[in-house]
């Protein structure tokens, strides 16, 4: 197996476990270079860097234009000359940057982000949850149905289908968003489960009445007000939804909201 082969088969190591990297490939040299048109290599958000695209002149520019990458979430093609760009030449997703080795090489490099979807899991195998599902790929997000009944016939949308709660309770992370939506079957015991997770958003779909009683067997069972306050019931905008479908876009547009929120302030930090 090439070095190229063994980059991108950690690539697919890395995207199968939903962790972030950037991928950089060179595309065109001039020699002299100790890289190679096609030569590859994987950066992770710490600076972890595997591969070969160029020696000490050109790893640190890649290095940073990587995490760049990874941070912005936009591609970009790094052409590495030690000659001047043309004057007045610009081009979007195009960045120019110096070559200071002596070699007088110069290399093109494509950087791409690998970002994994973000993950919603839906509990229940109720219509809502098919709904909430369908409504979930249509806003790219990696669906994850969790119910012991639930089928991929059943849900065909589905990414993946968990049968077992609480596998599918600890695989939720800061980035992931949970929907309740077994409408009354056990409520409780996939919240005890759920809020126990890191999950970033944690919502219910239940009347109020329900949603009330709910909460007090959660506090009766030990949870905080801290934990409690994650909830969000009922779950969804207020849209005046009425049916399942109705009520999944409510959903799906809150999620969109807390994303896009939770986005919007990182990149004003």
């Amino acid at each position: 197996m090439s070095a190229s082969d063994d980059t991108l088969a950690r690539a697919v190591e890395l995207r199968e476990r939903r962790e972030p990297f950037a991928l950089a490939t060179v595309v065109a040299c001039r020699p002299p270079t100790s890289a190679y048109p096609g030569a590859k290599a994987i950066i992770r958000p710490g600076g972890a860097f595997s591969g070969w695209v160029g020696g000490s002149c050109a790893q640190p520019l890649v290095l940073r234009e990587a995490l760049a990458a990874l941070d912005d979430g936009r591609p970009r093609l790094l052409r590495i000359s030690p000659d001047p760009p043309p004057a007045g030449e610009s081009k979007e997703g195009v960045i120019d940057l110096a070559m200071t080795c002596q070699s007088q090489g110069a290399l093109e490099i494509y950087v791409e982000p690998v970002l994994p979807r973000p993950e919603l899991v839906v509990i229940g195998e109720t219509p809502l949850a098919q709904a909430l599902c369908r409504a979930g790929t249509l806003i790219g997000f990696s669906v994850v149905v969790s119910d012991p009944e639930a089928t991929a016939e059943r849900f065909p949308d589905a990414d993946r289908i968990e049968t077992d709660l609480e596998a599918a309770a600890r695989r939720a992370g800061a980035g992931s968003y949970v929907v309740v939506a077994t409408q009354g079957q056990y409520d409780e015991e996939a919240l005890s489960a759920v809020l126990r997770s890191g999950a970033g958003y944690v919502g219910l779909v239940a009347s109020s009445k329900r949603a009330a009683s709910v909460l007090e067997y959660l506090k009766e069972s030990g949870f905080s007000p801290g934990d409690l306050e994650r909830l969000r019931s009922p779950a969804g905008l207020e849209l005046g939804a009425v049916t399942p479908e109705e009520i999944a876009l409510s959903i799906a547009a809150e999620i969109l909201q807390v994303r896009r929120s939770i986005a919007h302030a990182g990149s004003r930090s």
